[in-house]
């Protein structure tokens, strides 16, 4: 099972890799990554 997952990760990411190569411009690829974020604290939920 895992490997099948890490195939599966393997496989998108080439496929991601070859298009950010062939692309004439390059992309803006924004990463956001929080932490210690409790049930509420996105005001995802009225709490």
């Amino acid at each position: 099972m895992r490997l099948r997952h890490l195939l599966k990760a393997l496989i998108l990411s080439l496929i991601g890799m070859a298009s950010i190569v062939l692309a004439e411009e390059k992309t803006n690829i924004v990463i956001i990554l929080t932490d210690d974020q409790g049930y509420a604290d996105v005001s995802y939920n009225p709490h």
